[in-house]
């Protein structure tokens, strides 16, 4: 009934709604830069959820790549 990642509670809020959700959008995030490897947008999205998420160093790798993988991004902050 609950997801091994989830508490057992239903307060929003919660930290643990919080990192499911982040790790929804990080999987959805990396399909489709994998099937849209140059959408800015896409790149975008990952890096911000992994600031959201308080994965600094993710997000500075998300950037590296990112910026080699992309000619010009633009909006990153």
């Amino acid at each position: 009934f609950f997801s091994s990642r989830r508490r057992h509670t239903r307060l929003q809020g919660d930290w643990s709604s919080d990192v499911c959700s982040s790790d929804l959008a990080r999987a959805l995030l990396e399909q489709a830069r994998l099937k849209n490897p140059k959408n800015d947008q896409l790149w975008l999205g990952a890096v911000r959820n992994e600031v959201r998420a308080g994965n600094t160093k993710a997000a500075e790798a998300l950037m590296a790549k990112a910026l080699q993988v992309c000619a010009v991004l633009l909006d990153f902050f």
